[in-house]
Parts: structure tokens; C-alpha cells; sequence
């Protein structure tokens, strides 16, 4: 349990997002088991600089690899797969996040980078519908959804958690991060209000899966 709580010291804004609503289950070698109180399960497994962590739930399944930094790469490097399925089809989230020493601190990483890519799929991932991509990046203070520039809309969001901020403003999730006024500016559920989760859903709504445009 040692190694696994210097690395949740060590990089903490890492393993908080990690945990968030999970507590410790048990341990069993280098993987560590949590689960949430819906009965939701997480297994992170520690292999020298690499993190592999595994969640599952009734309809989801999350796979998300993690690099830490060593003499070759000074960011941590995280890619996660999440699998939600559908009565006639799945849903496919991948999002890339990156962390990095930042002018905030000399020791800490924050997250500093996020791409998000949406893709729905018939259940044999044989026909695949439009797909929705958004970037958020602190250090060019760029929001981007398809390639179009909405950063305007979050020009108000700054600090060392900015991207995360944006990235719960965007997907309307009120958070602890999220203040109130944040929470009724135009950049909160810009992903509901801008038609994006309905042109997601509308996917699994047809009788025949849709194929790619």
C-alpha cells in the first residue's frame, strides 16, 4: 500500500480525479480495488511508471492507461476508453488528458491539455455515426468543439484547474470546482444546449444504425 500512496501524494490531482467517488476495497499484490456506494467497482493496477485502470458498472466499462513522467517524457499521459452500452448500439468515449508542472507550482501536475472523442456504433461496431471531438488546452487558453473556437465562452475560467473547470462547464456537471457564477454562464451544458447529446442519442433512437457520413 506504500507505493500506491506516494504516487497519490506525489500526484495528487491525478488521484483525485481517480478516486473522487470511490473508497478503498482491498488489496491483492500491485492491484488495489475501490468501489463506490451504487456498487460501482475500480481496479488500479501499478506496474513501475505505468497505471492501468479498469471500472465497471451495470451498463459501462472505462479502460484508461496512465504514463507517469521519467527521464523521456516529463507529462503524464492519460488515455481513457469508456464503453457505454445501448439497447442498440454503444457509445465510445475516448479522452486524452495531459498533466504537467505548470507556473502554478514547482512540484505539482496539473491537468493542462484534454481531447475528447465521441463515436456511436451499432453493437458489432459495424456502422459508425457522426463523431464529436472537443479540446481543451491551458496554455494557448483554446476551447474547441468539431474544429469551432468557443474558448469565448470560457474566457472567465482561469487558474491552475482551468481545464478541468472547463471541461465540467462543458458537459454540464456542477462539481465543488464550479462556483455559482460559473454554473449560470453561457458555457455551462454547452453540450446539451448546442444539440450535441441529442444528435448522440438520436443515433440509437432509429430503427435502422445509421452509416458513416
Amino acid at each position: 500500500m506504500k507505493e500506491f500512496n506516494d504516487l497519490k501524494e506525489k500526484y495528487s490531482r491525478l488521484f483525485d480525479r481517480l478516486l473522487d467517488e470511490y473508497k478503498f476495497y482491498y488489496a491483492y499484490g500491485d492491484e488495489y480495488h475501490f468501489q463506490s456506494d451504487d456498487g460501482k467497482h475500480m481496479k488500479i493496477d501499478i506496474h513501475d511508471d505505468t497505471i492501468l485502470v479498469i471500472k465497471k458498472s451495470d451498463d459501462t466499462n472505462s479502460i484508461e492507461a496512465i504514463e507517469l513522467p521519467n527521464e523521456e517524457n516529463r507529462f503524464i499521459k492519460c488515455v481513457e476508453t469508456v464503453e457505454e452500452v445501448k439497447d442498440k448500439g454503444i457509445k465510445v468515449d475516448e479522452v486524452i488528458r495531459f498533466y504537467g508542472i505548470t507556473n502554478y507550482s514547482d512540484d505539482e501536475y496539473y491537468l493542462i491539455d484534454l481531447y475528447q472523442t465521441t463515436r456511436c456504433a451499432d453493437k458489432d461496431y459495424q456502422s459508425i455515426c457522426n463523431r464529436f471531438e472537443c479540446h481543451m488546452n491551458s496554455t494557448f487558453n483554446m476551447t474547441r468543439y468539431n474544429c469551432r473556437d468557443i474558448s469565448y465562452l470560457y474566457k472567465d475560467v482561469d487558474g491552475p484547474l482551468k481545464v478541468e473547470k472547463i471541461f465540467d462547464l462543458y458537459n454540464g456537471n456542477i462539481t465543488k470546482l464550479l462556483d455559482e457564477d460559473l454554473i449560470n454562464s453561457k458555457g455551462f451544458n454547452y453540450k446539451k444546449t448546442n444539440g450535441i447529446k441529442d444528435m448522440e442519442e438520436q443515433f440509437f433512437e432509429k430503427d435502422k444504425v445509421y452509416k458513416k457520413i
